[in-house]
């Protein structure tokens, strides 16, 4: 009986828990330059054309440490979400010390927008000077309405999972990975399904 009891805790709890809809990440994930040198890391979707999705604008953060990397250019990935840049769409971005924000709604209809968009799907590009011996993980705010919001059709929100990076500097060495936050939900119903034996 209490095998039964877990197992349903378990089913429930997945069956509960957002089905991904893609993934939201870095590339590459792990990378190396020398002490003043640039170094550029794309921000990408990929995992949305098995349910017909597109991106139609997005709100995401960036966070980094501002004692290794400089973020001195963003550059958007334009012909995915526009025919004209000046018309088509409204974007900006904020470079920051520690953090770059980055914003886009297009305004293209949602299946002038498929027909533009292939995956992996770049969102838009930004590049960092190497200030100082060491890494820095480069990973998206935690606000999944604010920070990390992905647009698809209709203007839904796309339930995407996320994937940071590391960037490494000089004698700096990327040499242990940090899950991200959504990566923690997976074990979720492992834990409860731990304490519920614990329980019992």
């Amino acid at each position: 009986m209490k095998k039964i009891l877990s197992m349903m805790s378990l089913l429930l709890v997945l069956a509960l828990s957002p089905v991904q809809a893609g993934l939201l990440y870095l590339s590459p994930s792990s990378q190396h330059v020398n002490v003043g040198e640039l170094v550029s890391i794309d921000v990408l979707v990929d995992g949305l054309s098995d349910s017909n999705e597109i991106v139609s604008g997005w709100d995401i953060q960036l966070l980094f440490s501002g004692l290794i990397l400089q973020a001195n250019n963003l550059e958007f990935a334009l012909p995915y979400y526009t025919f004209d840049p000046d018309w088509d769409a409204l974007y900006d971005s904020e470079l920051q010390a520690n953090s770059v924000n980055s914003f886009m709604t297009s305004f293209l209809l949602d299946d002038e927008l498929f027909d533009l968009q292939t995956e992996p799907l770049l969102l838009f590009t930004l590049t960092f000077e190497a200030l100082t011996d060491g890494f820095s993980w480069v990973t998206f705010g935690a606000d999944p309405n604010f920070e990390r919001n992905v647009v698809g059709r209709d203007g839904l929100s796309l339930d995407l999972s996320v994937q940071g990076a590391c960037i490494s500097v000089g004698q700096g060495n990327c040499s242990v990975r940090v899950p991200e936050p959504a990566s923690l939900a997976l074990f979720t119903p492992l834990f409860l399904l731990l304490f519920r034996r614990k329980l019992f």
